[in-house]
């Protein structure tokens, strides 16, 4: 990547498209020169969607990427797929709330890809009524990657408010990893009234299982 190269350089490769220019767009992103961030606002809103969607891409990492706001957010209603998915990355990277409505909207398309994307996306998007609808998609949606995507948001926003419905969920899950995270729930938010409900894990057929639920059957049991 030609981080090092000046601004008349990486401008100078941004054309004809391909490897090269992708690399010198997203060193644009972490160029200090002030001209930068111009050049990525006209290439989001090239007619060549690769041009688009790398210029998305490389926002991430420019720190007045916030004042193209804005571009970012109409690029989750691209004509492109590919663009979509990246502006909903660059959206949970920058954190643009001004976003979540889209993303959320992203969460119910007919591409299963995108709406992974949109769903992971809102985990840096989050808002407490989130909740509801991504648990939903976690339990029915009818792609596996999607439910994964959706549970992995659900553990990463898991609050006081949420917790025992997503334990209700995992402690008998068939995948091992859920009854794992059931487990943390416990060690997190749960008192010792709890430690109870992971008697059962302690005898599980997984071994990451077991050791998780002895572990916290120890910490919370122990004399203080």
């Amino acid at each position: 990547m030609p981080y090092g190269a000046s601004f008349e350089t990486l401008c100078a490769r941004l054309s004809p498209p391909g490897p090269e220019a992708w690399a010198a767009c997203i060193a644009l992103g972490a160029s200090h020169d002030p001209r930068a961030i111009q050049v990525l606002a006209r290439l989001a809103k090239s007619e060549d969607w690769r041009y688009r969607r790398v210029a998305i891409e490389s926002l991430r990492l420019h720190p007045d990427a916030r004042s193209l706001g804005d571009g970012i957010v109409d690029a989750l209603s691209d004509c492109s797929a590919y663009v979509v998915r990246t502006a909903c990355e660059t959206v949970r990277a920058l954190g643009l709330q001004e976003a979540h409505s889209r993303v959320v909207e992203l969460c119910g398309v007919a591409d299963s890809v995108t709406r992974q994307v949109a769903v992971e996306a809102l985990g840096g998007l989050w808002q407490p009524w989130d909740f509801d609808a991504v648990l939903e998609i976690h339990l029915h949606d009818p792609e596996k990657k999607v439910r994964m995507a959706a549970a992995w948001t659900l553990a990463e926003t898991v609050s006081t408010d949420t917790w025992r419905v997503l334990f209700s969920q995992w402690v008998s899950d068939p995948l091992p990893r859920h009854r794992v995270w059931a487990c943390k729930l416990v060690q997190e938010f749960g008192r010792r009234v709890d430690v109870e409900s992971l008697e059962t894990l302690v005898h599980d057929g997984d071994g990451h299982v077991r050791k998780a639920a002895a572990h916290v059957i120890r910490m919370k049991t122990k004399t203080r």
